[in-house]
This record gives structure tokens, sequence and C-alpha cells, in this order.
């Protein structure tokens, strides 16, 4: 009963994340990977979003049962929550010190790597309630509209934070969205 422009949507994006950034054609000066941004409308347990995107899983899980596992996210809620899933090692600069006591003195510095990051920067986000997302999305200090944008617009997603700052590089996210015609019109106000 799975609509197929739905499961054919649903497969267009997983194709394009599970093959990675190395495919991909260029406009203007610009490098476009197969990444798609995708939200599928319809009625809520008629229209079958969750059964279409069942049998692209199914599919695409045959070809790249890791990907499959690992690579498939929900639960959207902030830019760095997103960025986290994509990020690169983080490493922290320790001092080296010498001596005993109060004489301790730095002697130099040495980066330790305390989080090796992801080295798959694949991403499918689907979301079956997308409506929450654009709830999120609404909230004054949320970042996540922003680094959703810059996930389709490039490769390198950071947010400049003095505390724990993030970066990926080298990201290749694509999204699948679920909502109601009723819910989206309720909850996409803005941007």
């Amino acid at each position: 009963e799975a609509d197929p422009v739905a499961i054919l949507v649903q497969l267009l994006a997983a194709f394009g994340n599970v093959i990675g950034p190395q495919p991909h054609f260029v406009a203007e000066a610009d490098r476009h990977s197969l990444k798609l941004f995708t939200v599928l409308v319809g009625t809520s347990s008629k229209a079958r979003k969750g059964a279409s995107w069942g049998h692209v899983r199914h599919l695409v899980g045959c070809v790249d049962p890791e990907w499959k596992d690992d690579r498939i996210v929900n639960g959207l809620s902030t830019g760095e929550g997103l960025i986290c899933q994509v990020r690169d090692p983080i490493t922290k600069r320790n001092a080296i010190r010498e001596g005993k006591g109060k004489d301790r003195k730095i002697v130099g510095y040495e980066d330790v790597e305390i989080d090796g990051g992801v080295s798959d920067k694949r991403l499918l986000v689907v979301e079956s309630e997308f409506c929450s997302v654009l709830r999120v999305m609404a909230r004054d200090t949320n970042t996540l509209s922003a680094v959703i944008r810059n996930a389709w617009d490039q490769d390198r997603l950071q947010t400049l934070t003095k505390n724990e700052p993030a970066t990926a590089t080298g990201t290749h996210i694509s999204m699948i969205g679920h909502i109601t015609r009723d819910e989206l019109c309720r909850n996409l106000t803005q941007t």
C-alpha cells in the first residue's frame, strides 16, 4: 500500500547518501554531491509514509548493512547535536610539567585526542514526526535551522562557542521528513 512516489523520493535520498560525496556535478563554481533534503506530506495513517520508508530502508540495507545500522538517525534537536553525529576528532592541549610541588614549571605542551570523532561522514536523518523539528527550529536560540541549511550548502559544519566548539568536515548529510498537511501548515511559520 505504500505510495510509489514516496518510495522513489526516499530511495533517491537514501541512495545519494549511501554512495557518499564522491559522485557530484559542478554548477558555477560549486560542487554538488547527491544530497537530498525531502519532506513527505500526507494524511496520518492513510498516506503510508512510514511503510514507504520501510521498503527503502530494507532495500538499501541489503546493499550496505553497516550504513543501515549506524548512519541513519532521528531526533534532531540542536545544530550542535547534528554536528556531533559527523564530528571531527577532538584534541585537547595539555601542559607538560616538570618538577615537584610549587617548583613545577611548564616545559611544553602536547595535544591529546579526547574524542576520535566519526570516520564515516555519511548521515541520513529520517524524522517520522517532522513537526517536532519545525517546533525546535522555531525556538529563538536554537542553531538547528542554520546548521541544516549549511549541511545542504556545504560539507563543513561548525559552531563557534568558547567552551566546546564543534567542527565537522567532509560531511555528507541527507534528510527525510514525514508530516501531515495540517501539521505543516500549523508549524511552518517562518524559515
